[in-house]
């Protein structure tokens, strides 16, 4: 009588079906996870973003007093109010790009805005970019700051935060 040694393994058939079901599973669920890790990831930068930023103003508060005196024009196309906003808190930011009194409205949307943004005319706002990637545009929308009972009239302006699609893209 001869010894046979009996092999307890898995057939290729069974290796093949595993395999499939595991790569299905993870076509399902990585899609999903990476929109959650690109979630936390710009909130994260948000809010390195706005903790950069309001440093920054109360360091500008600071040094050139409040806003009464950082003349904010007459009204909101004053195109020297926001620059001179953008000039007195910049300072105090790490900048990538200053784009504060470019001419050129190409020039403005190619070195401080992330891609495929168009934020209107170059006259009515001044934009920085952070080190981050992320773009702040200041837009003074209303000089004298009248206080009312309407929230949306209670502001002297806009700081808008533009972030970075996807691919950072270097345009130098």
């Amino acid at each position: 009588m001869k010894n046979y040694i009996h092999f307890k393994g898995f057939t290729l058939a069974e290796v093949l079906i595993t395999l499939g079901i595991i790569g299905i599973v993870a076509a399902m669920t990585i899609p999903n996870l990476m929109s959650k890790w690109r979630e936390k990831a710009l909130i994260a930068k948000l809010k390195e973003s706005y903790s950069m930023v309001y440093q920054a103003y109360r360091l500008a508060i600071e040094e050139h007093g409040d806003l009464s005196g950082w003349d904010l024009g007459t009204n909101s196309n004053d195109v020297n109010a926001h620059k001179n906003v953008a000039n007195n808190i910049k300072p105090f930011l790490k900048l990538s790009y200053d784009c504060v009194g470019l001419e050129s409205g190409t020039e403005i949307i190619r070195k401080c805005t992330p891609m495929n943004t168009s934020y209107g005319s170059k006259n009515v706002f001044s934009v920085v970019r952070l080190i981050n990637g992320v773009s702040l545009v200041f837009r003074i929308l209303d000089p004298t700051c009248s206080r009312s009972d309407n929230p949306r009239r209670n502001s002297c302006g806009v700081l808008t935060v533009l972030l970075e699609p996807e691919k950072n893209s270097n345009p130098d």
